[in-house]
């Protein structure tokens, strides 16, 4: 049988627990730079690799497919999503420009539950960083950083986060070394929950500011000066309030 055709619909089948196992180990691969953007997927390679038939690997694509991590590839089959520089720069500067908004909106409305979020989210990276679980990692990374937008209350705020979402998987994926281990990306995290404790939004906003910010350099140098103009700006260009 051949490969998924790329204009099968990307709503992914239910998964029984094998395609399950298999959907979870490809996202992991993915994630972690173990298949590289562009690398052409095919579901035979796959289910010998899997020691499975090709069902689980298809309904695994088809939900891969849906989440953005794999795409259509010359008329037939899938290969693992690419993002431009100019793309991954984008994303990056409007997430550096809305998330301190969103942030702000937060700790005003809901600051108690805001807190207990972030503590349960911090716990989760936690434990992702005493396994150097990198997929993990990115995963209770988002779900943190979502929490700012999902208590917002501002609902314009809440489907940019929702837009945000697949590029900014593939933008971490990117800069997956700039990080030199899990612990440096937990501390930065933890640095993060502690200023929301303070009560201060001035603060956190510019704590954000720094943080989405400082992989600008780091994606430029990776993909390219095609990122260069819309690299976010500096957290110089913007002191606290």
């Amino acid at each position: 049988m051949q490969d998924p055709p790329a204009d099968e619909p990307a709503r992914p089948k239910p998964l029984g627990s094998l395609g399950a196992g298999v959907t979870a180990d490809l996202r992991d691969m993915i994630i972690s730079g173990a298949l590289k953007p562009g690398q052409r997927l095919i579901v035979q390679e796959l289910a010998d690799h899997f020691a499975t038939s090709r069902g689980p690997v298809r309904d695994a694509l088809r939900a891969l497919r849906a989440e953005g991590l794999v795409e259509p590839h010359a008329g037939r089959g899938v290969r693992v999503a690419t993002l431009t520089a100019r793309e991954a720069a984008e994303t990056i500067a409007v997430r550096q420009a809305v998330e301190p908004v969103a942030a702000r909106f937060a700790m005003t409305r809901h600051g108690d539950d805001l807190r207990r979020e972030l503590d349960a989210r911090l716990g989760a990276m936690r434990e992702a960083a005493a396994d150097e679980d990198w997929s993990a990692l990115v995963t209770t990374d988002m779900d943190l950083h979502g929490v700012f937008y999902e208590l917002s209350d501002v609902g314009r705020l809440r489907r940019l986060w929702d837009g945000m979402r697949l590029p900014l998987l593939h933008t971490f994926r990117l800069h997956r070394h700039y990080y030199s281990s899990a612990r440096t990306l937990l501390t930065e995290h933890e640095n993060l929950v502690r200023l929301v404790g303070m009560g201060d939004p001035g603060l956190v906003g510019h704590f954000l500011h720094r943080h989405i910010g400082g992989l600008a350099d780091d994606l430029t140098t990776r993909l390219g000066d095609e990122s260069a103009p819309f690299a976010p700006t500096r957290v110089d260009d913007h002191p606290p309030a």
